[in-house]
């Protein structure tokens, strides 16, 4: 704006004085002018800079072209007085007696009505901008400091919640890992326990063939039925061998193994029942200990999941904190 006020006034002046015929002051006399300008306000960017260069090298060059059109060679005091007057308008060091000049000349009067509307409507309306604009930062600049506040309070709330995560992430994995143990054991034993259940169902389902084959009356009476032309001798014989076992030596002083030649319908029978009968009992005893690991399971799972709540709780509570 600034600038712009300058190259108006310097125009103005060139013009004023090729219609008064007062002279030129030459290009020196421009340079020299633009010179004190730019040592009391220097522009605020490098664009501002190129801008008002090149400005400044159009109004030398039109002065230039005026100075050779109005035929103007010569200096004069008239001229003195006027570039004086300029130079302290534009440096402010207005002197009395300059400004009375300046204000003699035919473009005063409109000059000091451009100073004036600058000084009186332009600047103040700048101002009232830049305390508006003061204003509304330092407004946001409370509003920031409050966030800034609360902020620091939340993040203190939320570390609350993310040491209690920490707290309890360990602990979660070393569960799991226990979680994950008794899940295999629990997996184990009701496969073992399979196994022993049918061995329990082939000993007691064979234990059922013996008790009807040696339970059967007619069977039995068919076996010591005494066939025909058998003798007395072969008879007792044949019926000890049946019954007592091939073989066998009486009175027994241990019991037949099962098995054995010698073991006979007694041997026989009380072999599938002890057998049937202690697969039962270690299937019995496996199915105890299978549903106390099955406990133990559910009740460490139980306890993993209560301790991922908490962890995961604290999680959620921190990140909506």
């Amino acid at each position: 704006m600034a600038a712009k006020l300058v190259l108006v006034v310097f125009a103005m002046a060139g013009v004023a004085m090729g219609s008064v015929d007062l002279g030129s002051a030459g290009s020196a006399q421009w340079q020299d002018l633009m010179k004190a300008w730019k040592d009391v306000q220097a522009p605020a960017t490098k664009d501002e800079a190129a801008q008002e260069e090149a400005l400044e090298k159009e109004a030398l060059k039109d002065a230039e072209m005026e100075e050779k059109e109005l035929g103007i060679g010569g200096k004069t005091p008239k001229t003195d007085v006027l570039e004086k007057a300029i130079t302290g308008m534009i440096l402010g060091k207005g002197i009395a007696s300059s400004e009375a000049a300046f204000m003699a000349t035919p473009f005063g009067d409109s000059v000091q009505k451009i100073i004036a509307l600058i000084e009186k409507e332009m600047i103040p309306q700048v101002k009232d901008a830049h305390k508006a604009n003061q204003k509304e930062l330092n407004s946001l600049a409370a509003h920031l400091a409050k966030c800034g506040v609360a902020r620091k309070g939340n993040i203190a709330i939320a570390d609350k919640s993310k040491a209690k995560y920490f707290k309890f992430s360990p602990l979660h994995v070393t569960c799991r890992q226990g979680e994950a143990g008794k899940k295999t054991e629990m997996m184990e034993c009701f496969d073992e326990l399979a196994d022993k259940k049918k061995v329990m169902d082939l000993k007691c389902k064979e234990y059922d063939m013996v008790d009807k084959k040696y339970g059967d009356q007619n069977s039995n009476g068919q076996i010591v039925k005494r066939q025909g032309g058998e003798s007395t001798e072969r008879y007792v014989k044949r019926l000890s061998a049946t019954v007592c076992g091939a073989k066998s030596k009486l009175p027994k002083k241990v019991p037949s193994k099962c098995g054995a030649p010698d073991c006979g319908f007694e041997c026989i029978f009380m072999c599938a029942k002890n057998a049937c009968e202690k697969a039962t009992n270690i299937w019995k005893k496996l199915t105890q200990r299978c549903a106390k690991i099955q406990r133990e399971y559910k009740g460490k799972k139980a306890q993993c999941n209560n301790i991922q709540d908490q962890m995961d709780g604290a999680a959620c509570k921190r990140a909506l904190t």
